[in-house]
């Protein structure tokens, strides 16, 4: 297994639910992924995500999107806090 994966997995729920928020910016979509724990492999970490994505609904898109940094930008000023 991966090492970070692995990592991930035995984390705590809440710096588990941080390192999918660095991956996506909608709550819901990375609750439902570290809810997920443990997942065997990195194919079935990214099968997982498409799944979970899939279920998400305009207010986790909206969410998710905002966390997004405009073109030219580094960071979302919602993850900076800005």
């Amino acid at each position: 297994m991966n090492a970070t994966l692995a990592a991930w997995n035995a984390a705590t729920a809440e710096a588990a639910r941080e390192a999918m928020l660095a991956c996506c910016g909608s709550a819901r979509w990375a609750k439902a992924m570290t809810d997920l724990r443990p997942v065997a492999s990195v194919p079935a970490l990214s099968e997982a995500a498409d799944r979970v994505w899939s279920a998400m609904q305009e207010p986790d898109w909206i969410e998710a999107f905002a966390c997004h940094p405009r073109i030219g930008e580094r960071k979302s000023a919602v993850h900076t806090g800005a």
